[in-house]
């Protein structure tokens, strides 16, 4: 009897085609490990002040910590497909995700790529995800639900204006890699590249000299446009020119801020010096002269005769 209902039960999934859904949250629950955020473990969390949770009080903090689920993933793990019901707000707590649109013949456009303190897939009044977000390095990640969300929002404007806060960060960047699609040289890109991931992932107020990749070429090349030999042969030639240096895979140090900042466009250039030079005199000026010199020549004759 036990074997018939599930016999039938399964004949139903195959009919409405929810089998692979259920198939993969099979697969996504025996590869997450999730569980109920406290006031607790957020007080300890390394991202207390950022984020989310930066400037709101101990009781803002209790009420979204108990809407909050915190995940553990690891790399390659979809976070969220694009097409599917947008219904939960994203913080990344630990390692590097991005997102991304899938384009015609196997092509895709990366949009952007979240690091600790970061909040992913603010897609406004969207009622599905208008991109795939995905796990580059294992992961630790808060998810609360957007319903969740905008009631304690209602409760707490302190709240409110934080997301606001992140949504005008989330449009200003936007409109930086819309500038650098559209209007950078290849070299340009790289750099603005390097200038970015160095002022995000650097401490609060100072920028990262030392930068860690954890994306490969690939996906860097799908970010910026470019294919991935490009992405390689504009390494090299920053190296050539001792702005930035490799000491190991996935590694890069920047030598020459100042220089690789001006190749981005976030540094003006230093204006030109040019030497002084005497302004040359005029024609009129210059016969004017000779006939002086003649008027004195032809006076100290007279004086000898």
């Amino acid at each position: 009897m036990m074997i018939w209902l599930i016999y039938v039960n399964v004949g139903q999934l195959t009919r409405c085609k929810v089998g692979p859904v259920v198939k993969r949250r099979r697969t996504e629950q025996a590869s997450h490990t999730g569980y109920r955020a406290t006031p607790e473990a957020c007080a300890g969390c390394q991202l207390y002040n950022c984020a989310l949770c930066d400037g709101l009080d101990h009781e803002s903090r209790a009420r979204l910590a108990a809407v909050v689920d915190r995940f553990e993933m690891p790399a390659g793990e979809i976070l969220a497909k694009e097409g599917e019901p947008s219904t939960h707000v994203i913080a990344v707590i630990d390692g590097a995700v991005m997102s991304y649109k899938e384009l015609p013949r196997s092509r895709r456009q990366v949009t952007r790529f979240y690091f600790p303190g970061d909040l992913v897939a603010l897609s406004g009044s969207a009622a599905r995800a208008d991109v795939t977000i995905k796990a580059i390095t294992p992961v630790v990640v808060c998810r609360v639900g957007r319903d969740a969300l905008r009631r304690l929002c209602r409760g707490h404007p302190e709240l409110a204006n934080r997301l606001l806060d992140l949504g005008g960060d989330e449009a200003a960047a936007a409109r930086g890699h819309l500038l650098l699609l559209g209007r950078k040289s290849a070299l340009e890109k790289v750099a603005s590249f390097l200038v970015e991931l160095a002022c995000r992932t650097g401490r609060e107020g100072v920028i990262a000299t030392e930068i860690t990749l954890p994306m490969v070429h690939r996906d860097i090349a799908d970010y910026l446009g470019l294919k991935a030999e490009t992405v390689s042969r504009m390494f090299t030639r920053l190296k050539a020119a001792d702005m930035v240096d490799s000491p190991k895979l996935g590694h890069v140090v920047l030598r020459d801020w100042r220089a690789l900042s001006v190749l981005a466009g976030t540094m003006p250039e230093p204006a030109a010096t040019y030497p002084s030079r005497s302004r040359a005199p005029s024609s009129r000026a210059s016969k004017a002269s000779a006939r002086g010199r003649r008027s004195n020549e032809e006076s100290r004759r007279r004086r000898r005769s």
